[in-house]
C-alpha cells in the first residue's frame, strides 16, 4: 500500500527560477494562488496565465 504524498501550501511568489546562457540570467517567478498559475518574466511582465 502507498503512503500519502504530504502536501504544502505554496503562498505567492514562493517559486523562482532561473535560466541563462552566454551570462545573461533571465529570472522566472511563478505565482500561484486560488489554483492559477502566473508566470512573470523578468521584473514583472505577466506572460502567461493558467488554471490547474
Amino acid at each position: 500500500m502507498e503512503k500519502p504524498v504530504e502536501t504544502l501550501p505554496l503562498a505567492v511568489r514562493d517559486l523562482t527560477l532561473s535560466y541563462g546562457a552566454n551570462n545573461v540570467v533571465h529570472h522566472v517567478s511563478l505565482d500561484i494562488a486560488r489554483g492559477g498559475v502566473t508566470v512573470l518574466v523578468g521584473a514583472a511582465t505577466a506572460v502567461a496565465r493558467a488554471r490547474c
